[in-house]
């Protein structure tokens, strides 16, 4: 399996979350202020990991996500080509 860029997994949480264009979203984005973040948001993100990463999760283990970089970290920092700076400082 290809390792994902932070930028194109950022898009494809946005897109599937369905957020507008304009709404800005980094690794240091809190999950609950994204406009769209709800239970089925949490469906969502249990399904990326599994279809894009071959990771299992529990609903659990999202609730207990903050961040966008926290699921990185949930999912696997190896599993992502660390060009972001944020990115690779979590695997420092």
């Amino acid at each position: 399996m290809k390792a994902m860029t932070i930028d194109r997994f950022i898009e494809i949480i946005k897109d599937d979350l369905e957020l507008a264009k304009d709404e800005n979203v980094q690794l240091d984005t809190e999950l609950e202020s994204l406009s769209k973040y709800d239970s089925m948001s949490k469906l969502f993100l249990i399904t990326l990991a599994d279809e894009h990463f071959d990771v299992q999760l529990m609903a659990e283990q999202i609730d207990g996500l903050t961040t966008i970089l926290s699921f990185v970290e949930l999912i696997g920092v190896e599993k992502f080509e660390l060009e972001h700076p944020l990115a690779e400082n979590a695997v420092s």
